[in-house]
């Protein structure tokens, strides 16, 4: 690649801070937005040839429909760019990839609020030999810790539904992350502090399994 002109330099420059980015990552976002130069292989479909291994995507784009910028095309995109930004398209972007990284955390982040919860805590320690009549509470405890359990359901298969190899960056991403923070909310409000009896219980049951465990010699 030719070194660019100090037009162009300044061009690259005015780009990152529209854009909000590195000048690393110009050409990335451009491709995101969808304003980069069109792939004259797949004239922008972002598919060619099917082959038994890559199906029809492009490679001349890697299915992105866009490429890199050329130096002498950065003036252009600085128009284009600017044009992103005045009407949305550019803060519309910025939100889905937000999101989107909020969704690839989305199990993880929903197991670990789970797992915080004193109602998970308890639930965890008591034998699920032990009916629910057995004990005092022990039944609003399960049907606590079962709101969890589906929120958590719901979160993970949200995230799960949406294509983390996507290119596109659409509104479809934000209402997945929303689904996402929705299920961690309900999970942090099913909480409670459970029962003394019920706390009692499920120390000494995990006493107990700790000592099984110490005898074993391992």
């Amino acid at each position: 690649m030719r070194r660019p002109t100090a037009q162009q330099s300044a061009a690259l420059a005015e780009l990152a801070t529209i854009l909000r980015t590195h000048e690393d990552n110009v050409s990335a976002r451009l491709i995101g937005l969808k304003i980069a130069p069109v792939c004259t292989r797949c004239g922008g479909s972002g598919s060619y040839s099917f082959n038994q291994t890559d199906g029809s995507r492009c490679y001349g784009c890697n299915g992105r429909g866009h490429v890199a910028p050329k130096p002498k095309d950065l003036p252009d995109m600085l128009e284009a760019a600017k044009a992103a930004a005045a009407d949305g398209r550019l803060q519309t972007y910025l939100r889905a990839l937000k999101a989107r990284k909020l969704v690839k955390t989305a199990g993880d982040r929903a197991m670990a609020a789970w797992k915080a919860t004193r109602v998970a805590a308890v639930n965890s320690a008591i034998s699920h030999m032990v009916r629910d009549s057995e004990l005092d509470g022990l039944a609003t405890l399960r049907s606590a810790n079962k709101r969890m359990h589906d929120a958590y359901e719901r979160a993970a298969k949200a995230a799960y539904a949406l294509n983390p190899k996507s290119p596109s960056f659409d509104l479809d991403v934000i209402a997945v992350a929303d689904t996402v923070e929705d299920a961690i909310r309900e999970i942090q409000n099913a909480d409670y502090e459970p029962p003394a009896d019920l706390v009692e219980h499920a120390e000494r049951a995990k006493a107990e399994r700790a000592a099984r465990w110490a005898n074993r010699g391992f």
